[in-house]
């Protein structure tokens, strides 16, 4: 990343569905979100490269399902998490804890949001 500055700008600017993006999610489409945020986070204590790239081609598939476009379903810090995982299992660890921390604070703000969002349709009964 030769623009660290831009780069970081980046990945925190796509962290988050538009608003018109959430909107339109139902409250299952919600917690399915939920779920992929989440699993983010569980899988930094996996070992099983196959079983995190297949979780990772199903956040893909899920983040374009939810109007993300590609170039931002790509940059989602959930993404760079399972990226990043991968990376360490094939032994580029050091390099990349910097960015893995920026993701990790961009996944849990949004797994809060998310579930704020999710409330707030429960509490109205849709």
């Amino acid at each position: 990343m030769s623009n660290t500055s831009n780069s970081n700008t980046s990945n925190t600017d796509m962290s988050l569905a538009p608003e018109a993006t959430q909107a339109r999610l139902t409250k299952e489409e919600l917690k399915t979100h939920l779920r992929f945020l989440q699993s983010a986070l569980d899988v930094q204590d996996a070992v099983n490269a196959s079983g995190i790239a297949l979780a990772l081609h199903e956040l893909y598939a899920h983040l374009l399902r939810s109007n993300y476009g590609t170039t931002r379903a790509k940059q989602h810090p959930a993404a760079t998490m399972f990226l990043i995982k991968l990376s360490e299992l094939n032994g580029w660890e050091n390099s990349l804890h910097e960015a893995y921390d920026m993701a990790e604070i961009a996944v849990v703000t949004e797994i809060e949001l998310t579930k704020e969002k999710l409330a707030k349709l429960e509490s109205a009964g849709v």
